[in-house]
């Protein structure tokens, strides 16, 4: 079951990659002799009408419960590497299969680049819960000036590559946790993992998250791996992912009717808010009690943990960015380590490549600072 998803997954990617080398290959050289005073009217990028939108997505509709890099292919296909997705209660989207008109475009929209955001996460933070988020939207769905000053006051927090060395024996240990799951539940007979193993990864990559974003051991490999909070964060994830899509890339409907739908992605996001603030507040608590009663081991001593260091420049900084490290960290990294598994199980000679490479570079020991 799981390489069957897994299987049509990747497929799917390959159809898209496949498409975006193609568009882009035919269209470089274009690019390089027109000029901007050579461009055609918006009103003449292809796309389907709003009629045609709304019927698609009706019931009986060709893209009525469709998975989206279906959709984008369908209409790629019928209008080319670059069309509009008209406005039916939001904005108008142009979409684009060539990756080098992303790069024309930001570096044409002088020191602000704006991207198109999730609304519905802006909607949250600015009118839900102002009370958590202030005037901050984050380095997920922020723009403008307020996007850069985050930046810049986050950038030489986040980005030292000496920081990855405090985290690093409690990436090992969930690592050994994780390890030992596997030894649990696989067959002992085929070697094969149970279908559901993705939630096993998935817990893999909220632990590593929690231990570096949140400074805390959610035990989600061990003992809390069914805890009613572990459950409630994993299905609010899912729900940012599944019905912020749905929400923020479909017709807008929500702005302006009832939809059950925005209703239980508020409530997730409030799950999410809610589960950062409380474990931050305990672990910058246990980080105080510690300094206190002169506990701190010599190599938090020596360099503060991420979460102390953005709590003294704001606590507020810290619950956006540890709930930015779980937005944009959790599936993405999920599905990329599950793509990475499944190829290496497939492949056997390339398995047993890359453990003749780590076995030189970690010869019987375990991963330390200086490897």
């Amino acid at each position: 079951m799981l390489s069957q998803q897994l299987n049509a997954k990747r497929q799917a990617s390959w159809q898209i990659y496949q498409i975006y080398r193609n568009v882009a290959s035919k269209t470089t050289l274009a690019q390089e002799t027109i000029s901007l005073e050579q461009a055609k009217p918006y009103a003449e990028v292809p796309g389907p009408s709003k009629f045609q939108m709304i019927r698609a997505f009706m019931p009986g509709g060709r893209y009525k419960n469709a998975p989206a890099h279906e959709m984008f292919l369908d209409l790629s296909r019928q209008f080319g590497g670059l069309f509009r997705m008209p406005s039916i209660a939001g904005t108008d989207m142009v979409l684009t299969m060539n990756p080098q008109d992303y790069a024309t475009v930001f570096r044409n929209e002088g020191q602000w680049p704006y991207r198109r955001s999730f609304t519905t996460v802006e909607y949250f933070r600015k009118v839900r819960r102002p009370e958590v988020f202030g005037e901050y939207d984050g380095l997920v769905s922020g723009n403008g000036a307020a996007w850069g000053k985050m930046r810049t006051a986050v950038n030489p927090i986040l980005l030292q590559p000496r920081n990855a060395k405090l985290y690093l024996k409690n990436l090992v240990q969930v690592s050994d946790e994780f390890l030992e799951r596997i030894r649990l539940i696989r067959d002992p007979v085929s070697q094969e993992m149970p279908d559901d193993f993705t939630e096993d990864i998935r817990n893999l990559v909220i632990e590593s998250i929690g231990s570096v974003a949140l400074n805390t051991h959610l035990g989600l490999l061990g003992e809390n791996r069914y805890s009613d909070e572990a459950n409630q964060l994993k299905a609010a994830l899912k729900d940012f992912v599944e019905l912020g899509f749905q929400l923020d890339m479909m017709p807008a409907i929500w702005k302006y009717l009832p939809v059950p739908k925005f209703n239980q992605l508020m409530r997730s996001l409030d799950t999410i808010t809610d589960f950062c603030c409380t474990h931050i507040e305990q672990a910058l608590q246990r980080i105080e009690e510690d300094v206190k009663a002169g506990k701190m081991s010599p190599e938090m001593g020596m360099e503060a943990s991420l979460l102390e260091k953005l709590s003294r420049f704001d606590r507020q900084t810290a619950v956006i960015i540890a709930m930015d490290f779980l937005f944009a960290g959790t599936d993405p990294t999920l599905v990329s380590l599950v793509g990475i598994l499944l190829s290496l199980a497939k492949n056997p000679d390339k398995q047993a490549r890359l453990l003749e490479e780590i076995n030189q570079i970690l010869p019987g020991q375990r991963l330390a600072p200086d490897h």
